[in-house]
């Protein structure tokens, strides 16, 4: 789903989780908080299935798959940070193209947070959700933008999001694709999500996830 200019209402399911994790890599010089690479049969983000979408551990990558269309779903750890940086390697792994994932931050409840996506077609979006509203494309163009930089199809894309002050950037396979400006959310909870267009279904894998705090 390209939410280019929000023709779709997402139906938003929350999923808010503890979470540990281990082993993965980060460029960074510090230690990370968190690394997950979700080859444990029950981590910490933990499972559910219910109508029109599942979410859990499988071959050793954490995945959502969405059976409805529009439909938007996350899990979130129980740690809430300020201001860090997440990296992640996620990839479509059957369904449809026009979907959207990435990575949260500053989540503070289910109406509440920053979320910075890619899709397996090749657009990505900066988003903010405020007081349960629609989502809201921080993006210059006010919509999802195309970039080449991002793989599509079931290609495997390395997401990054930074959170930081007022500044959200969002980076794919090593490139910088946006930086927006915005001060609504100053500190939650961070995470993963993943949601389907009008031609679902879609299933998306994530795996080896690193998280820092800057």
């Amino acid at each position: 789903m390209r939410l280019r200019y929000r023709h779709y209402a997402l139906a938003l399911v929350l999923i808010a989780l503890p979470l540990l994790g281990a082993g993965c890599l980060g460029d960074h010089d510090e230690k990370p908080v968190l690394e997950d690479n979700f080859d444990g049969p029950r981590g910490e983000w933990g499972d559910d299935e219910q109508d029109g979408f599942s979410r859990g551990y499988a071959s050793g990558k954490y995945f959502f798959e969405l059976a409805n269309p529009s439909w938007f779903a996350w899990t979130s750890s129980r740690k809430k940070l300020a201001d860090a940086s997440l990296e992640v390697d996620a990839y479509l792994s059957s369904g449809s193209e026009d979907n959207h994932f990435g990575l949260i931050c500053r989540l503070d409840d289910a109406g509440n947070f920053y979320y910075l996506a890619v899709s397996s077609d090749g657009y990505y979006g900066i988003f903010l959700r405020e007081d349960g509203d629609a989502l809201l494309p921080l993006n210059a163009r006010g919509a999802m933008t195309f970039s080449p930089a991002i793989k599509t199809g079931s290609e495997v894309n390395h997401i990054k999001a930074i959170c930081e002050g007022d500044q959200l950037s969002l980076y794919a396979n090593g490139r910088l694709l946006e930086t927006a400006t915005d001060d609504t959310h100053r500190k939650g909870r961070f995470g993963m999500g993943a949601g389907s267009g009008p031609e679902a279904p879609t299933r998306i894998n994530f795996d080896d996830l690193v998280v820092y705090e800057r």
